[in-house]
């Protein structure tokens, strides 16, 4: 550039700043609609739903005794399948229904050669606008060691 030339901007540069604007522009309304539909975190993914809402994320390993579905011990988990499970907490947490445990619960069945069958318990505490109260759904997930063999 020589010092008499106007500084104009390349159309690389203005494409760029006008796609940086959109995308900012455009993101909260694509982040609250994932916030509806997938259950994402609002805290999380860089949205404006943060300010309206509140969630929590519950994970529940449960395994069969006696009839009935008891919590397992996850202190018993070998490391690499609670290092699976904290992940996958963190992971639902913030992605919502956009993370499954089926990896988490694989990580368990070869971890635990003897168990045959786990019950994956997700429940998601959300602040409900119709009551202004916190509200509960529960989502389960069966997986049998026959599943992870094939």
């Amino acid at each position: 550039m020589t010092s008499g030339t106007a500084d104009r901007a390349s159309p690389n540069r203005v494409r760029f700043v006008v796609s940086l604007l959109v995308v900012v522009a455009v993101w909260p309304l694509l982040h609250r609609a994932g916030v509806a539909a997938w259950e994402l975190n609002p805290w999380k993914l860089a949205g404006f739903a943060m300010y309206a809402t509140h969630t929590t994320t519950l994970v529940v390993l449960l395994e069969p005794g006696a009839g009935v579905w008891h919590p397992l011990d996850e202190r018993a988990l070998a490391p690499a399948a609670r290092q699976g499970l904290a992940e996958f907490r963190r992971q639902r947490d913030a992605l919502g229904r956009l993370r499954s445990p089926r990896e988490m619960a694989r990580l368990v069945f070869e971890t635990e050669p003897a168990r045959a069958h786990l019950l994956v318990t997700v429940q998601r505490l959300n602040l409900e606008p119709a009551t202004a109260r916190i509200g509960s759904r529960k989502s389960h997930y069966f997986y049998e060691r026959a599943e992870f063999e094939r």
